[in-house]
Order: structure tokens, then C-alpha cells, then sequence
């Protein structure tokens, strides 16, 4: 059985999720710092902080009840 975990507590973001059919099956916010770091163009920030909320629910411990056993971060 394949479940979804959204790492994001936005209610927006699951608002907009669910609206178009993809409603996680688990919610689990990543605690993360989202400043850009210097000079990071915008498209690579997306792709680190999902890289890192992707690890941090993974994580061993992480409360989630799903895990996800690989994530790669998208190429630009």
C-alpha cells in the first residue's frame, strides 16, 4: 500500500492539495529554518527545503507512521 506524507504544516498547502485529489494521507511538519542561504537562486531553495522536510520525516524516531525510503531531490 503506497501512503502520501505531506512535510508541511501550511494549510494552504494542504487546502490546495486536496482540492485537486491528492490529500496525504499523514501531515507531519518539518521544524525547519526556510531562509534562503546567500545568493540561493529560488528553485534550488524549493529543492533543498524539500530535500531536508523529506529526510526529517523519514528520519528514524520521526513520528510520522509512513516512511519514505528514497527521495531525490528534482535537477534544475
Amino acid at each position: 500500500m503506497l501512503f502520501r506524507s505531506l512535510a508541511s504544516a501550511s494549510p494552504r498547502r494542504l487546502q490546495l492539495l486536496t482540492q485537486v485529489g491528492l490529500a496525504p494521507d499523514f501531515v507531519e511538519a518539518a521544524d525547519l529554518d526556510e531562509t534562503p542561504l546567500v545568493d540561493e537562486l529560488p528553485r534550488l531553495h524549493a529543492a533543498r527545503l524539500a530535500a531536508a522536510k523529506a529526510a526529517r520525516v523519514a528520519a528514524p524516531g520521526s513520528s510520522s507512521k509512513t516512511r519514505i525510503e528514497k527521495f531525490s531531490a528534482p535537477r534544475f
